[in-house]
């Protein structure tokens, strides 16, 4: 018996300038999200700041070297939970956006191979890719022109 590993080698920028520009749409709502709980965190600090100051404690009490503490490690664990949000988002950027240009790619060589008749013949996209119904719809003008 002869084994042999089969070896899938998939290109996942499939069609870069599309894929690319559907990342950087999700990276800036990413930025936009993430601007938006550093000032949650940045108000929350503040207002405790303001009730410390209002309860006419010294600048130098433990209520406020704590509120500094607390800041700092709230500021690397934003920066650390950031780095692999941007991280994640990028990654699922990229497979999300190969199951979209996949099949429009697959698709579009296949219009663009077309000689006539003889060469028609049905196509199928992946199981995850999305516009299945694409394929669908090709497949049945397929059968309808071979009629």
């Amino acid at each position: 018996m002869n084994n042999q590993k089969f070896s899938i080698r998939t290109k996942y920028l499939i069609n870069p300038s599309f894929q690319i520009t559907f990342i950087i749409y999700f990276l800036i709502i990413g930025i936009i999200a993430l601007m938006i709980f550093y000032s949650s965190n940045l108000y929350f600090f503040k207002t405790l700041t303001n009730e410390g100051i209002q309860l006419d404690l010294p600048s130098d009490h433990v209520y406020f070297e704590l509120l500094v503490s607390q800041k700092h490690l709230m500021n690397k664990i934003f920066l650390i939970t950031s780095v692999i949000f941007f991280i994640l988002i990028s990654l699922l950027g990229i497979f999300i956006s190969h199951r979209i240009a996949g099949p429009i790619y697959k698709m579009t060589k296949k219009l663009n191979s077309f000689n006539g008749v003889d060469d028609l013949c049905e196509i199928q996209f992946r199981k995850r890719d999305f516009f299945k119904e694409l394929a669908d719809a090709f497949n049945t003008l397929v059968i309808k022109i071979k009629r």
